[in-house]
């Protein structure tokens, strides 16, 4: 059965606000429920990557705003050398837990209760960033991006990509936020940073002034890790429009390697 043209755009236009309805925002991911995680007054609270510990994240714990409450910090830590935080004899009642981060923030709704101490969990456990990284040998590849038609629906449902050049690029520790090295893209949308060690890293994304009017795509982060076992040598990096203004992206090196 065919599909007319106002019917497919209808289907999309329905599917794009049904996503940014549900969506968080870039780099976010949050957890709020009606059936909190019930916790002892002391647990701790771990974060994982690839099923592995990760050092030096700060995390917060936080009142529970209510109506005519705001929420406030109660106590923040950093993951250790043992890589876990923790939080000791807090007192009962309804919290959330944050990692404090500017691109992978990820927050949950937790209820210290002391009465059930034995039914209660002793332990937090985070998997971060929460968003795929990209795996590749190198920091090194091109950059390519929506192009913009002026026919936004169009552009989400069959999306054509062209070379972005210029844009600016900052190499980010994914952890620390310490900035490895920036760089502008070639007009070709060429990039490469050298000497980059194994490890998770952000590549930040900054569009050019004289590009915004030209692509549909979205500022923001990718995470990649650095794996000299890895499939893809380098980063042949498409980049969308993401959910709710996130920035979405893809290695199609990295396909083309599998």
């Amino acid at each position: 059965m065919k599909i007319g043209r106002r019917t497919r755009a209808l289907q999309v236009l329905v599917w794009y606000f049904l996503f940014a309805a549900i969506g968080s925002e870039p780099g976010s991911a949050s957890s709020y429920s009606s059936n909190p995680t019930k916790i002892g007054r002391s647990f701790s609270v771990v974060v994982l990557h690839d099923s592995k510990p990760v050092r030096g994240l700060q995390i917060e714990l936080r009142t529970n705003p209510k109506a005519d409450v705001e929420s406030s910090p109660v106590s923040t830590v950093t993951t250790n050398d043992a890589e876990v935080s923790e939080f000791r004899n807090i007192k009962p009642g309804p919290y959330y837990i944050s990692i404090k981060h500017v691109a992978f923030a990820q927050s949950i709704e937790i209820v210290v209760d002391s009465r059930h101490a034995n039914a209660c969990a002793e332990k937090v456990t985070f998997d971060w960033p929460g968003a795929k990284a990209l795996s590749a040998r190198s920091v090194s590849g091109l950059l390519n991006a929506v192009i913009s038609t002026g026919n936004p629906l169009n552009d989400l449902a069959h999306p054509t990509f062209g070379p972005l050049g210029e844009a600016k690029l900052k190499l980010v520790h994914a952890v620390s936020g310490e900035i490895i090295e920036s760089q502008t893209a070639s007009e070709s949308g060429a990039f490469e940073f050298k000497w980059v060690l194994p490890g998770l890293y952000m590549l930040q994304v900054e569009m050019p002034e004289s590009a915004r009017s030209h692509y549909h795509a979205e500022e923001g982060y990718v995470p990649i890790e650095i794996d000299s076992s890895a499939n893809a040598s380098t980063i042949n990096l498409y980049l969308s429009p993401g959910i709710c203004g996130s920035l979405g992206y893809e290695n199609r090196q990295e396909a083309a390697a599998q």
